[in-house]
């Protein structure tokens, strides 16, 4: 069973869609509509996590993500995740009827953020190096054995930030730190990661998948981002973040019913 998570940014300066729903009624009209086209969960950000984006006031993140996550849970939305590494907007978040936190700096950031932590029903829990000098840069890292490197890094994580494993969601962070071969191995072997919690992967739209298809615009990598979560379903990952729900979820329909399950 794969969890679809559709992507709402509120974002002005996101890398696919920046400024698409900076307005109120334009995000709750997304993310009406993310659930509509099949999305299991909501994941709201407030803040960009493309290489070299401007950090953002608490306050300004405050602002952008909490009407739309109260206004959601209005219109029957009960499947909210918050996309933040601040444990001020974490805490409102759920306040307001968020269930989950996604943490791309995975507890680091924040002081506050592991106590705020155990209030969530899930966590997700993202591997970094927090690489700032482009969207190449992940070329650059040199992993010895890139799997057992950030299995190393999720073990240390979840014992420190004393987490259950059924709230624990693996992300390996593809598109932070990684290069292409990184990307595609972790996919290969993202399995491997299933005895920590559940895993995740945010593969939509992202660089490597252009460098892969030669697509230059993020906004049209949605059928190699299919691709890519497909095969990531089929490699046993539990959650896809994507921002084209519908694509992904009227394939799986029709590749569940069809498929000769013997052949994987």
């Amino acid at each position: 069973m794969l969890t679809i998570m559709g992507i709402l940014n509120t974002t002005p300066d996101s890398f696919s869609d920046g400024g698409n729903f900076t307005n109120l009624t334009q995000a709750i009209e997304h993310g009406l509509k993310l659930m509509n086209d099949g999305a299991d969960m909501i994941d709201v950000g407030g803040v960009s996590t493309k290489p070299g984006a401007k950090q953002v006031p608490e306050q300004e993140e405050i602002a952008r993500v909490i009407p739309v996550i109260k206004n959601l849970v209005k219109e029957g939305v009960s499947k909210i995740s918050i996309d933040t590494k601040s444990a001020l907007v974490a805490q409102m978040a759920l306040d307001n009827g968020a269930i989950w936190i996604n943490d791309e700096s995975a507890g680091f950031e924040d002081s506050n953020m592991p106590k705020i932590m155990q209030h969530a029903q899930c966590v997700v829990l993202m591997h970094s190096l927090n690489l700032e000098s482009g969207v190449d840069a992940g070329e650059l890292v040199k992993y010895d054995n890139i799997i057992n490197e950030i299995r190393t890094f999720f073990i240390n994580r979840i014992e420190v930030l004393k987490l259950p494993k059924e709230k624990v969601i693996i992300d390996p962070g593809i598109g932070f730190s990684k290069g292409l071969d990184d990307s595609l191995e972790i996919i290969k072997n993202i399995n491997k990661f299933n005895d920590l919690g559940q895993t995740l992967l945010g593969l939509s739209r992202k660089s490597f998948l252009g460098k892969l298809s030669g697509i230059a615009e993020p906004k049209d990598r949605d059928f190699v981002s299919l691709g890519a979560g497909i095969a990531s379903y089929l490699n046993g990952v539990n959650i896809v973040r994507t921002h084209n729900v519908l694509i992904l979820k009227q394939f799986l329909q029709g590749f569940k019913a069809c498929v000769n399950e013997n052949l994987y």
